[in-house]
């Protein structure tokens, strides 16, 4: 169970199956549940939360009243807040579409961030609802018959479509598998490409130990200088060693990462054995690194160049574990989406996933029902 804690003496809690909202009553010592949600059902709230927030008095809303989940930054209050864009019916009734859920003061606008976006992902999970983070910015205060949205939901993006699987990735492949799940799938030709290379390695440590055992046995002097005959052997070690690490790697490589949302674990397989294991209740979330040009140079005016990704798992002890790396791609990123050249670390979303790898992550994310994160280096 994780807690996040927010202004107002609230209190976030979440886990994989629940989305709560506390009130810390520090003179009682106990806390009152507001609101919450639970993965597949309504959300459901108090009656005094109702009558604050003037919803309806049945203390259920179902999701398809509410539009999307907006995280938004506040120039007026330097404070991010994270509520419910609620439908156009529901709007008119209360008098304006913002239902507003919890606050963090965040004078600089990056330190609460991570931890806001990721508050609001788990619950747009829980509902189904689409995620949105509108960023540090200037935004006009509204103001509808006496209620004010912090946030200026007018300047929402619109999510960009995702492609679907399967996705290719250099020698990798993520590809849906039966029942509610997905698996990177490592090429064949990968296992090929090492065979041969350490095929390569053993004919020259052939015609070394050819030249050197001539060298030693025509009866003819040394060359000169003589340390090379003692180089021979050390060209014949350093091939052999050469072959048995590359066929060894090749044994040992891991040819499929399943991602069972069903089961709650990630499990890497080697044919029909089963290497390793990581349950859902470890993974904090998907982490994505991507080396990105800068704006400006040469052709990267009107979008940044990706020249380098990997796809992780972060786990709750802050330990990474690979999943793939893609050294090759040509894919471009507008420099409409971030046009400032500083490296930083955002939510993942629908909103901001431009790239395969990016959309890889957010399908791995939903399946395992943990947040995804975007981690831009230049």
């Amino acid at each position: 169970m994780e807690r996040i804690a927010a202004a107002d003496n609230l209190i976030i809690e979440l886990d994989t199956e629940r989305w709560r909202l506390l009130a810390d009553g520090l003179s009682s010592g106990s806390e009152r549940l507001l609101f919450e949600a639970e993965s597949g059902g309504p959300a459901r709230y108090v009656s005094a939360f109702a009558a604050r927030r003037k919803l309806p008095s049945s203390g259920a809303l179902n999701p398809d009243r509410i539009e999307r989940i907006v995280l938004g930054w506040s120039e007026k209050d330097a404070a991010w807040h994270l509520g419910l864009v609620l439908d156009q019916p529901l709007a008119e009734e209360r008098g304006s579409r913002w239902c507003g859920l919890a606050t963090w003061q965040d004078p600089d606008g990056g330190i609460f961030r991570e931890v806001a976006g990721h508050a609001g992902q788990s619950l747009a999970h829980k509902l189904a609802r689409p995620f949105a983070l509108v960023p540090p910015k200037p935004v006009v205060m509204q103001n509808v018959q006496g209620m004010t949205a912090p946030v200026d939901t007018s300047e929402v993006r619109q999510p960009i479509p995702q492609p679907e699987l399967p996705l290719k990735f250099d020698q990798w492949s993520l590809q849906p598998v039966s029942g509610r799940g997905a698996a990177l799938i490592l090429a064949p030709s990968w296992a090929r490409s090492r065979f041969v290379r350490a095929g390569w390695y053993i004919i020259l440590m052939g015609v070394f130990i050819v030249l050197t055992l001539t060298t030693l046995t025509s009866g003819i002097a040394f060359p000169r200088p003589e340390f090379l005959v003692y180089l021979g052997f050390a060209s014949i070690l350093i091939m052999a060693l050469a072959a048995l690490i590359t066929l060894i790697g090749a044994a040992l490589q891991p040819k499929r990462i399943v991602f069972d949302g069903a089961a709650g674990i990630v499990v890497w397989m080697r044919g029909r054995s089963v290497i390793r294991q990581i349950p859902a209740g470890m993974i904090r979330e998907i982490y994505v690194s991507q080396v990105v040009s800068k704006v400006g140079r040469w052709a990267d005016r009107e979008a940044r160049r990706v020249r380098h990704g990997e796809l992780n798992l972060l786990l709750n002890d802050n330990a990474f574990v690979p999943l793939l790396v893609q050294a090759r791609t040509e894919e471009m990123i507008p420099v409409t989406d971030d046009p400032l050249d500083e490296e930083s670390v955002s939510p993942l979303t629908v909103f901001t996933a431009r790239t395969r790898l990016q959309s890889a992550a957010l399908a791995i994310a939903e399946i395992m029902h943990v947040p995804a994160t975007y981690d831009k280096r230049l």
